[in-house]
């Protein structure tokens, strides 16, 4: 089956052949982006994987506190939970503990990271390494999630040893991507429209996200995931921490943020807007819990690496919060290949 999305209350026929258990697609929030200040020259950063394996907390910060890490779970008491595991860069997994769903986000699971196999202008070289094949870390996922079509996302050495018959829900940009290296369901999510995964325990919604072109371009994606089950958790991811607040808005509140927490500026471009934009998204928001995302984690080499800062740390992220008065948010802060439970 086919399932239509709607924008505008025009119906638009999906490219994806979906297998039966992903049910139909629907557009319930659209409007195009309303900032259209910013450009994007291009990108030099990049993402992992994550790694699923023993359910093993560690690396846990609470906003308010010093420290607070070790063998348990990070603590809350709403009775949801999930499990995270993260690599340096833009890549996560997690398994939602409700419905038992597994998905991977952004993987670059093998080799360097170049932008269109130029190395000496940009290479990215992960700290920690996972180990066992590719294979090994996709056992049990039950799709894909992409959020650009860049190589730091989208990294095709990867995709292209994935099997292709996993799923994958991503960006227009990302489809293209993933599409002309044989996936077999590729379900492209414009701001505003979504999909059900998994027999319906799992919906996805897609919104504005960077804006990584120029300015007349369309904004890539952030994605709201949530369990259509009692007690399910709803988390938001979007890797550059740069929206448009319009559209996120509309989202309401989620359980769970994931965000970088870092800005990286390229030259004088603000390319990543963690440490500026991560008060106001979390405003906007309301999460639980702000696990950050570890995009700054890793090696660079070459020409762009040289004009490539930072500002912030994640370490810095609880207090960030706290100062402005939003203490109570639990922020838990992953160590790379350890799965991590979190308690919501």
């Amino acid at each position: 089956m086919i399932p239509t999305a709607t924008t505008m209350a025009t119906p638009v026929r999906l490219t994806a052949n979906l297998h039966p258990s992903f049910l139909s697609r629907r557009d319930t929030r659209h409007r195009p982006s309303l900032n259209r200040r910013r450009q994007a020259l291009w990108k030099s950063r990049s993402a992992a994987f994550p790694k699923y394996a023993a359910r093993r907390v560690v690396g846990v910060r609470a906003a308010g506190t010093d420290t607070a890490s070790g063998e348990s779970s990070a603590s809350a008491n709403s009775g949801k939970s999930l499990t995270y595991t993260a690599y340096e860069g833009n890549s996560w997994g997690v398994q939602f503990t409700q419905t038992g769903v597994r998905l991977l986000t952004d993987p670059w699971l093998v080799g360097d990271l170049t932008f269109a196999d130029i190395d000496w202008l940009y290479k990215g070289v992960k700290r920690t390494k996972p180990q066992g094949s590719v294979s090994d870390v996709t056992l049990g996922v039950d799709f894909l999630l992409i959020s650009q079509g860049l190589d730091d996302h989208a990294h095709r050495p990867t995709l292209k040893q994935l099997d292709k018959a996993l799923p994958v829900v991503c960006s227009p940009t990302a489809a293209e991507v993933c599409r002309e290296l044989g996936f077999k369901t590729v379900i492209s999510l414009k701001a505003g429209q979504s999909c059900e995964m998994c027999d319906g325990k799992i919906s996805i919604t897609a919104s504005a996200g960077a804006l990584v072109g120029p300015p007349w371009s369309t904004r890539e994606a952030g994605f709201v995931v949530k369990e259509n089950v009692p007690n399910g958790v709803s988390l938001y991811y979007e890797p550059h921490c740069d929206h448009d607040f319009f559209d996120i808005r509309k989202i309401g509140t989620v359980d769970v943020v994931v965000s970088p927490a870092v800005s990286v500026d390229v030259g004088s471009f603000p390319l990543v807007k963690g440490y500026d934009g991560i008060v106001e998204l979390a405003r906007v928001l309301r999460p639980a819990t702000i696990i950050p995302l570890l995009n700054a984690d890793i090696e660079q080499e070459g020409v762009l690496a040289q004009v490539v800062t930072s500002r912030g740390t994640v370490q810095e992220l609880p207090t960030l919060l706290r100062k402005n008065g939003m203490g109570s948010i639990q922020v838990v802060i992953p160590e790379p290949l350890k799965p991590m439970v979190v308690n919501i």
